[in-house]
């Protein structure tokens, strides 16, 4: 053999489907781009309809960012809670929004029948009286 040639072997690519197979997770060939969109959404467990079905990688691109943009979007437990989002997200200081919510308290629509209300108020009481936790 000369220099830069093998002797006694024909070096191939790895059949990687196997190899994956081998190596115990699931292997796909994909030969353009609308088989790799195919196998990326078997890979994900997804079901995509055929008219929905990108058939370049810059259509599987839009259609990811599509999908995380529509499943990014929050639900907020609490109005509050969203306006806390938006203004942190804008620069805002948690502390000074954290000031102006305890100001915007109405206590008539605090329920004083429930009981955590209650020792709620006798804590916050005692404690503006000088008294702590301890």
């Amino acid at each position: 053999a000369n220099f830069g040639e093998y002797a006694f072997m024909d070096i191939k690519n790895p059949d990687y489907v196997k190899y994956a197979e081998a190596c115990g997770a699931k292997g796909w060939q994909v030969r353009n781009a609308a088989e790799f969109n195919d196998a990326f959404a078997e890979a994900l467990h997804w079901d995509v309809n055929e008219d929905e079905k990108p058939n370049t990688i810059e259509g599987l691109i839009d259609y990811i960012n599509d999908i995380v943009e529509t499943n990014s979007t929050p639900e907020y437990a609490d109005d509050r809670i969203a306006q806390l989002d938006a203004y942190v997200k804008n620069g805002g200081n948690f502390e000074d929004f954290y000031r102006a919510q305890q100001q915007q308290i109405s206590y008539d629509n605090i329920d004083t029948e429930d009981e955590s209300n209650q020792k709620t108020i006798v804590r916050e009481y005692m404690r503006l009286q000088g008294f702590n936790d301890e």
